[in-house]
């Protein structure tokens, strides 16, 4: 991965430490329920690529408050 130009993009809800729809904290104890894993806040995603040399250098998020976001990793 060329670090000039090479760039990571990951596609998952990630949800707010504020104001988190209904929706979204209602998805943790299905997840748990289904699969043992739960959804992570923010700042738990923004950690998750620290592990391959990258960091999180911008979030789209969606206006409705409970679709996907995706998050763009780069070389840091």
């Amino acid at each position: 991965m060329d670090p000039s130009y090479s760039k990571v993009l990951i596609d998952q809800w990630l949800v707010p430490l504020q104001r988190a729809s209904s929706f979204m904290t209602h998805q943790d104890p299905n997840m748990m329920a289904k699969f043992s894993p739960l959804e992570r806040t923010e700042e738990e995603r923004r950690h998750l690529p620290d592990g391959a040399g990258l960091r999180v250098l911008r979030v789209w998020r969606p206006d409705d408050g409970e679709s996907g976001c995706v998050a763009e990793a780069g070389a840091s």
